[in-house]
């Protein structure tokens, strides 16, 4: 399984206490999917992107 998006959350969350990937790098590619596939879906209607990014840095921050 390449796509990190396809991954349990359990092995996600792992993932980013271990630092494998970063909780900002992690938004970013699940903000991307949304762009990409949300528009013949709309199942996504609201997104709040910049606070979003705040959050996932603060959460890497206290990670580090």
């Amino acid at each position: 399984m390449s796509d990190i998006a396809l991954r349990p959350a359990e092995v996600l969350a792992d993932a980013i206490r271990r630092r494998e990937v970063s909780s900002r790098k992690l938004l970013e590619h699940y903000l991307a999917r949304v762009d990409e596939l949300n528009p013949p879906l709309n199942a996504v209607v609201t997104t709040e992107p910049d606070r979003a990014r705040a959050a996932a840095d603060g959460a890497d921050v206290a990670i580090a």
